[in-house]
């Protein structure tokens, strides 16, 4: 299972690196990394959330601003630790369970990411939020539900159990 996490991961990375911007709507794009990590957290539990959270954020935080060092990670950490959590309680053979895990596990991961890039400044923080991170969690969730439909679409129904598998 683990090296199937790796291999999804590195799909997500060469799709946001390569498809997303072709996919940007006024500057917005899909998180297709986010949606792997929730996914994996969600089947895999907590502690995998947690390494892989640390290790995809660390990967994209080389990317990013030597001043955001180590944000990604420490915000996917605790998001998938989070999700991680609903790994046996969750009925997730519900298309709408996942469409909300999804959206608070995109929540989880903007507010704390928002909060700690704005220096807490929580004018700058409410402004970005609604211009940048609604939209991108919104386009994200639409997406991520998109893939998911096409993923456990057979035969007239969805089938969670195919995104699930033992």
């Amino acid at each position: 299972m683990t090296w199937r996490n790796v291999g999804l991961l590195l799909l997500a990375f060469v799709v946001q690196s390569t498809i997303a911007e072709k996919l940007s709507i006024a500057g917005i794009r899909p998180d297709f990394i986010l949606i792997a990590f929730i996914y994996i957290s969600l089947v895999c539990g907590s502690m995998t959330g947690i390494v892989f959270g640390f290790c995809v954020g660390l990967l994209q935080d080389f990317y990013a601003p030597p001043t955001q060092l180590g944000l990604n990670a420490l915000c996917k950490s605790v998001t998938g630790f989070l999700i991680g959590l609903g790994k046996e309680g969750l009925y997730r053979e519900n298309f709408v369970i996942l469409a909300i895990v999804l959206g608070v596990g995109l929540v989880m991961h903007e507010i704390p990411y928002g909060l700690i890039d704005t220096g807490f400044n929580g004018e700058l923080f409410v402004r970005n939020f609604v211009r940048q991170s609604l939209p991108t969690i919104a386009y994200t969730l639409v997406s991520g539900m998109v893939i998911a439909l096409l993923l456990a679409y057979r035969e007239g129904q969805f089938h969670a159990r195919r995104l699930f598998p033992k």
